[in-house]
């Protein structure tokens, strides 16, 4: 059985704010999470995500499930 697929919570961050935490900051693979992020708010699916980052969609599972619950 599969997990279901989550999408981010953008009432935690808006897209501004996410915007704004990729330019500031200074790890790489964090402005990549971020990036990530800011694309499914825009209307990227997660394929067309991982595709761009080099990275499973599990993996960018994985970052929403932290952006959900760590901002």
């Amino acid at each position: 059985m599969s997990r279901p697929v989550v999408m981010p919570n953008f009432e935690n961050a808006s897209l501004a704010e996410v915007e704004t935490a990729v330019r500031c900051t200074p790890q790489r693979h964090h402005a990549l999470r971020l990036r990530a992020i800011r694309a499914l708010g825009t209307g990227l699916d997660r394929a067309a995500v991982a595709h761009f980052c080099d990275v499973s969609p599990a993996t960018v599972q994985r970052w929403i499930r932290t952006f959900n619950f760590r901002i």
